[in-house]
């Protein structure tokens, strides 16, 4: 599965995002026809909360997701 095909996909938070890069949280994304959980952080000015409605808009290193509150 290759991460870039997430880009633009909307995912639930799993466990919250941290604001600003400060942590990293998890979310549940589809991607290439399945719902997986990937590693997430964001650059939101607050944190995002589990349940939170997100769209992946970009890559952190090889595997974690850059999210954005839908």
């Amino acid at each position: 599965e290759d991460n870039r095909n997430a880009i633009g996909s909307a995912g639930t938070v799993y466990l919250q995002i941290p604001a600003a890069r400060t942590g990293h949280g998890k979310v549940n994304v589809m991607l290439q026809g399945t719902y997986v959980e990937r590693e997430a952080v964001t650059d939101e000015d607050a944190p995002l909360p589990y349940g939170t409605e997100v769209v992946v808009i970009g890559l952190s290193g090889e595997s974690t997701l850059v999210v954005a509150r839908k």
